[in-house]
């Protein structure tokens, strides 16, 4: 009797039900199974560690608060205060952002090629882990993200099916020629999501006659009608997109409709599977949808912070309005304002661009591996998949991430950066090759086992820019690689959900300082050479005077003085508006459809938390 009420008191391995498909279950009794199938086990002792670690920390909070003065408390509310209004004061309820979600796509995809599969529990994996499960094997509890032994204890018929990556890579590619037609600055969030502003393309919509908004049936799915009609809203726009996206891959697709990214995401969820939702664009709507949201909902809201907010009985989003003043009090400034951002129903409305992400990665979760060769051949399945990725999007990047978890749950990340852009795999699977060299050298007797890698690019730009300037860039370049070896702690607020083989877990902070290894890349080509093994300097410096006397350096240079004049012309044009406009002679300015970038949020933090 004494240890199940110790099993209880790990809220950390209870079972997240908000998904989809999994409304009503027992959880009392799914999470007594999960239990007794867990104890002992290094999960449990990982999460055992992990809620006391959690208990400290609400602990130190509650205190913070209680030892907190009058005073302070006053000041963190009018400082919430204060960021409400500015939050409010840049509220845009202009553009109509969708969220399209496949419905438990790898298991969907699986289905459709084995039909047989669709009316048995079925999830996509390994017993080691599973990266998603059809809606029959939900009923049981099955979900993503949980060890498949717990799953098949669950739902002792379960079916485990495994991954093929380079099939729902192809049914992505699908996906994606359907939504550049209805917004070609679209946003992939993974191989089966995408955000898409249909702003202007409902404005253009208008003027489609009817044969523009007519696409036919496959036949396979309907043989009594022909062909279906599609209206001009918004609305009509989307259910077109996902009828479309249905016609080409037999696949469901379910989408949120909202004034914002936030208000898409949490609305795709609601009506799946094969259905959408629509989120007016008025203050009003938004926020009475908004009001009695479980936080959970939320994208970035995860187990730790829903932990941590419900010690302060926030477990609606109208709470976390109710509570800014400790909110403010309490958490980081970044929390703080992400937090009143979602009480006040408010997110970004800007998709950024390919060349203004801040990074790209893949992992893959897996029975536990010891073998070095299995290490190198997962790193080398992940390099490929991220260097198809990689050039799907145009862009390249300086930074390689690798990052691993030990069977012990310790998650672990090392980086290293190159003076130039690299997108290849034969790039990629160097660098990230080289880092796992190192963990595996810093491994006592190196022994290894792993049961999670992954492989990340960032300091991300477009593949375009990454020439121009080389031959500066490389004159004022010390040429070498730097190995970042700080420990990059991960968003333990993000959903386990959020990608199919996430899971949160804190990181272990790798302490050895590595030598730095120099790195030569031609400013010409951008061939690497890495003086350490290969090459030597001789070689890289005739490769060099070799680039430099090709006619492609002369243009490079022609470039570079016709980009000067240009940006010295504008630049003056600039300054003979701003002088005309202050002699009383500037026009007000016209608006357009152009999309509107918004304010920084570390400079509206700054402004707010001054002495946080």
């Amino acid at each position: 009797m004494e240890s199940n009420e110790k099993q209880e008191l790990l809220p950390g391995m209870s079972l997240n039900d908000n998904k989809a498909g999994m409304e009503g279950l027992d959880k009392e009794k799914i999470n007594k199974i999960i239990m007794e199938n867990t104890v002992g086990s290094r999960y449990y002792k990982n999460q055992q560690k992990r809620d006391l670690q959690m208990k400290e920390r609400i602990n130190k909070m509650k205190e913070k608060f209680e030892s907190s003065s009058k005073s302070e408390q006053e000041s963190a509310l009018k400082q919430a205060n204060l960021l409400v209004e500015e939050i409010e004061n840049g509220r845009d309820l202009s553009r109509t952002i969708v969220h399209v979600d496949m419905d438990a796509f790898y298991a969907a995809v699986e289905e459709r090629d084995c039909p047989e599969l669709k009316n048995q529990p079925m999830a996509v994996g390994s017993i080691g882990m599973l990266s998603t499960s059809n809606y029959v094997a939900r009923k049981y509890g099955v979900r993503a993200a949980m060890p498949g032994f717990i799953a098949k204890k669950l739902c002792p018929e379960l079916i485990i099916v495994p991954c093929n990556f380079d099939k729902y890579r192809k049914v992505s590619s699908e996906l994606r020629s359907i939504f550049g037609e209805y917004d070609v600055n679209y946003v992939t969030a993974s191989l089966d999501e995408a955000y898409l502003d249909i702003t202007e393309h409902v404005n253009i919509r208008q003027t489609f006659d009817e044969s523009r908004r007519t696409f036919e049936y496959n036949p396979q799915l309907q043989k009594d009608k022909s062909s279906e009609v599609f209206g001009l809203t918004a609305q009509e726009a989307t259910r077109e997109m996902r009828f479309r996206i249905h016609q080409k891959t037999l696949l469901t697709a379910s989408a949120g409709i909202g004034p914002n990214t936030m208000l898409a995401k949490i609305g795709s969820d609601m009506n799946k599977p094969n259905g959408q939702t629509f989120i007016s664009p008025t203050r009003d709507d938004v926020m009475k949808f908004i009001s009695d949201l479980p936080i959970r909902k939320v994208n970035g809201i995860g187990k730790v912070s829903e932990q941590m907010l419900a010690s302060l009985q926030i477990v609606k989003c109208r709470h976390l309005y109710e509570a800014r003043g400790k909110i403010v009090l309490l958490f980081t400034p970044t929390s703080a304002f992400f937090f009143i951002r979602v009480a006040l129903a408010c997110s970004s409305t800007h998709l950024e661009a390919d060349s203004e992400r801040k990074s790209m990665s893949t992992e893959r979760t897996f029975s536990p591996l010891s073998n070095p060769e299995d290490f190198r051949d997962t790193l080398k399945e992940l390099c490929e998949s991220l260097a198809e990725n990689i050039e799907q999007e145009s862009i390249q990047g300086k930074t390689v991430t690798l990052k691993i978890k030990t069977i012990d749950f310790e998650l672990r990340t090392r980086s290293r950066s190159s003076p130039v852009p690299i997108g290849s795999y034969t790039e990629i699977y160097k660098i990230a090759n080289d880092l796992l060299k190192q963990e595996l050298e810093h491994t006592s007797n190196n022994k290894l086992s792993l049961r999670l890698m992954g492989v990340g690019l960032s300091k991300l730009e477009s593949a375009g820019s990454a020439s121009k300037g080389g031959i500066k860039q490389f004159l004022n370049n010390n040429n070498k690689i730097s190995d970042d070896n700080q420990q990059q702690k991960l968003d333990e607020d993000k959903t386990e959900d959020e990608t199919p083989y996430k899971q949160e877990e804190e990181s272990v902070k790798v302490e050895e300082e590595e030598e730095e290894e120099e790195l030569m890349s031609c400013p010409i080509c951008n061939v690497t050479y890495t003086a350490s093994y290969k090459y030597n300097l001789n070689d890289f410096n005739t490769h060099v005077d070799t680039c430099l006397n090709r006619q492609t350096i002369r243009e490079m240079l022609k470039e570079d003085e016709q980009a000067a004049s240009s940006s010295s012309t504008q630049q003056q044009a600039k300054t003979l508006k701003r002088e005309t406009k202050r002699g009383g002679g500037g026009g007000q300015r016209g608006r357009g459809t152009k999309r509107r970038k918004p304010t920084s949020t570390s400079s509206t933090i700054d402004r707010f938390f001054p002495k946080i």
